[in-house]
Parts: structure tokens; sequence; C-alpha cells
């Protein structure tokens, strides 16, 4: 089905933010992860948090980390946020 969407999404020229499925990251001031289109929690700690994003997968790299709140498809991590990092696709 994301595949449809994808290809529906590239024929009507939708920006890749508005996509269905893409994931899409928010960080404000280094304090705060927004991440909306997650798919799973793979690991966390108070250093260093994974998650599954479908084709990709997000690590969030800081201190103090904590998971403020989990929804079906969003995630919202604080603490001293370091690096965000992208892998796959």
């Amino acid at each position: 089905m994301s595949g449809i969407m994808e290809s529906m999404a590239a024929r009507f020229s939708l920006p890749e933010d508005l996509a269905p499925g893409v994931p899409r990251v928010t960080l404000t001031g280094g304090r705060e992860v927004r991440v909306e289109n997650q798919r799973c929690l793979l690991s966390f700690s108070s250093e260093e948090v994974e998650i599954g994003c479908g084709k990709l997968r997000l690590r969030i790299r800081g201190s103090d980390l904590l998971l403020r709140g989990m929804e079906r498809e969003e995630l919202w991590i604080t603490g001293t946020i370091c690096s965000v990092e992208v892998e796959g696709g």
C-alpha cells in the first residue's frame, strides 16, 4: 500500500514531507525531538534512541534522554540532543 501512496505523491508532485509514510523529524532547540510516521521503538537508553521508520532507521544521541510521549505513529524525546542520524533508504 505504501508503494501506491508514494507513487501517487510523486505523480502529483507533492513535497516529500507531505507524502504518506515518510518520517518527519522536528528538532526544537536541541532539547526535544518529535518523530512522526515512526513504526517502532527499536532501542532506548538515556544516551541513544533507535527508531524504526519503515525502510529508514533514526538514531538519536545525547544525554538525559527521556521518552516523553508515544502514540501509534508519533513520539517525543526530550533531553540534551547531540545528533540525529538517518540510516537506510
